[in-house]
């Protein structure tokens, strides 16, 4: 049985992304891990201090 061409396409750039999938989490979770207590500290003052546009919104 013969593939056409556009379907080998779709099947490589689904296993090349396959394989970039795992790096990519694991990097997304060394940076959550790094910025974890400055995320947590803008929350927190967002929360005491609100945001700017606050009083601006209109929805």
């Amino acid at each position: 049985m013969k593939i056409p061409l556009i379907y080998k396409a779709k099947i490589s750039k689904r296993l090349e992304v396959a394989a970039i999938a795992p790096a990519h989490k694991k990097k997304s979770e060394e940076w959550l891990s790094e910025n974890r207590a400055a995320l947590n500290a803008y929350n927190e003052r967002v929360s005491q201090r609100k945001v700017f546009s606050d009083g601006l919104r209109m929805f």
